[in-house]
């Protein structure tokens, strides 16, 4: 009796959509235009999804390779200079892809059947894994030393900021000797720049440098001169200009790596 009830009030409905299907109200349109849209959804998400994981392996690549990465390591000061020396442009960008990717994955049924914080929070983590995994690769180091040497990339002038910190306080370069006050680096720029020690300067992970060590330093520069607040060595992030070293005797305390 219940399902003699529901077929006949679902009666009315049927008939009156065919009548408005008949009479023009309402159009019907063909399987592939829902097909075609499906594709264009998917396509568009995996070029978002590629855009964002571009854009944050940038943000970690440019952050690693002008130093700003290793600085809050020194402190307070240190992360006051990392919060100010983050690439906001870049950071928005990446937001941007994220909140359109966001909106085009809702669409699927895997992902609006659940909370949005939690599809939300699954981009994200796929998004900053893999950013982090792509800035391992040589991808933006290749793409940084091709513009350097043929300037003919669609992103023209972007890798070339990479090297310029936004504070003068994060020095990174290799070490060509040793000193009585410390030792001298030659940056990406090829300045030679004097490092000098202090009993304040901080080396959280040891003092045991040697010569073409690539390090980041963080202190006050004066001319050629930077005061270290801080010093640690780096993963050699890419090219440094060529150039002599010398190596007088080492002062720095062995304290091992």
């Amino acid at each position: 009796m219940n399902n003699q009830n529901s077929q006949k009030n679902q009666l009315p409905i049927n008939e009156s959509v065919m009548q408005a299907v008949r009479s023009g109200m309402i159009k019907m349109r063909p399987k592939w235009q829902f097909i075609l849209r499906a594709v264009l959804a998917v396509i568009g998400s995996i070029v978002l999804g590629l855009f964002a994981l571009y854009f944050a392996s940038l943000i970690v690549f440019t952050l690693q390779r002008n130093g700003a990465w290793f600085i809050p390591a020194f402190g307070f000061h240190g992360m006051f200079v990392f919060l100010f020396s983050l690439p906001w442009l870049l950071i928005l960008l990446t937001a941007l892809f994220l909140v359109v990717l966001e909106i085009l994955v809702r669409r699927y049924s895997f992902a609006y059947r659940r909370p949005l914080l939690y599809s939300a929070l699954a981009i994200v983590l796929v998004v900053l894994i893999g950013g982090f995994a792509v800035a391992k690769t040589p991808i933006h180091n290749n793409l940084s030393n091709y513009e350097k040497y043929n300037g003919r990339l669609c992103c023209a002038g972007m890798y070339r900021e990479l090297d310029r910190p936004r504070f003068n306080d994060i020095h990174v370069g290799k070490i060509l000797g040793f000193t009585q006050e410390g030792f001298t680096i030659r940056n990406r720029a090829g300045e030679t720049l004097l490092t000098v020690l202090a009993k304040r300067t901080k080396m959280p992970y040891g003092a045991d440098f040697s010569v073409d060590d690539v390090v980041v330093v963080f202190g006050p520069r004066h001319g050629d001169t930077v005061e270290a607040l801080g010093i640690r060595r780096i993963d050699d992030m890419g090219p440094f200009p060529a150039g002599p070293s010398r190596q007088p005797p080492a002062l720095l305390p062995k304290t091992g790596r």
